[in-house]
């Protein structure tokens, strides 16, 4: 008996070992970003280098995404002030 509920045990832990992130595909130390929300405030003073371009899929919004001294920032792509870094 016991080792049946050891089997089933090992069965149900198997799938979240291997979708633990990092266990199987690690990314070096970078982690995608996915936007769900984008800002349209001008950030023309902060942003640093070309955006990187994202497309809308399943949770992501259609965004472009910039560098910025603290980090990574989501903005609009139809805001106005953006068509300069393109």
């Amino acid at each position: 008996m016991s080792m049946r509920i050891l089997s089933v045990a090992l069965l149900l832990l198997l799938p979240l070992c291997l979708c633990t992130p990092g266990s199987r595909f690690p990314h070096r130390g970078r982690v995608p970003l996915c936007c769900t929300e984008v800002s349209s405030t001008d950030l023309s003073a902060d942003v640093s280098g070309t955006p990187t371009t994202q497309h809308a899929h399943g949770p992501c919004v259609k965004a472009l995404i910039f560098r910025t001294s603290k980090g990574k920032v989501c903005v609009d792509p139809d805001a106005k002030w953006t068509k300069k870094f393109l």
